[in-house]
């Protein structure tokens, strides 16, 4: 519920699944009309893609986090190994979201009715600035993927510029979300 505190605009009543795509692990939620519907958690993060990269190309583990964000999933003749490595890590994600995503559209509640439909996937957390990621994940599931705006119901990040990164800002969602539930209520 924080996450989608920091990452939907306040008031948005539509379905969305969020993937929080952390170091460790990875929550899939999906939010209709402000409400976690559902939630999954994966051990599943970037880390595991980080000793992915170690082993395949026998580096020490700072070396394969530096080319992980590096290069992520570009694809080109430079660095076609390490896309090769990375896409076999991500596919896992991919399928685990997949699974989730089709659930929601075919299950049906005790009275037959279907859910609505997951208008996005919206990604946050540390990994999830990945390169090509959520172009890959767009591709491959079909449906419209995005970065997370974690700032979207705090400031105008046209006006004022925050002091972190926004890369750095993706692993901030849940404690934004939290400060937020903080100023629902006064």
């Amino acid at each position: 519920q924080a996450i989608s505190r920091a990452v939907m605009k306040k008031g948005d009543k539509e379905t969305y699944m969020i993937v929080d795509f952390g170091e460790k692990r990875t929550g899939i939620f999906v939010i209709s009309a402000g409400i976690v519907m559902f939630a999954s958690t994966l051990d599943f993060g970037g880390l595991m893609l980080s000793n992915m990269v170690m082993k395949s190309f026998n580096i020490a583990f700072p070396e394969a986090e530096k080319m992980k964000q590096q290069y992520g999933l570009q694809r080109n003749l430079e660095n076609k190994e390490i896309f090769s490595v990375l896409l076999n890590g991500v596919s896992i994600l991919r399928d685990e979201i997949s699974k989730h995503f089709i659930y929601w559209h075919t299950h049906k509640d005790e009275n037959g009715n279907g859910n609505s439909i997951i208008k996005k996937i919206i990604l946050c957390g540390g990994d999830s600035n990945l390169i090509g990621l959520s172009d890959y994940l767009s591709v491959s599931m079909k449906s419209k993927v995005e970065i997370a705006n974690v700032w979207s119901n705090i400031l105008n990040t046209q006006k004022d510029i925050p002091d972190i990164n926004f890369s750095q800002s993706l692993s901030y969602a849940t404690a934004l979300g939290l400060a937020l539930g903080d100023f629902e209520h006064d």
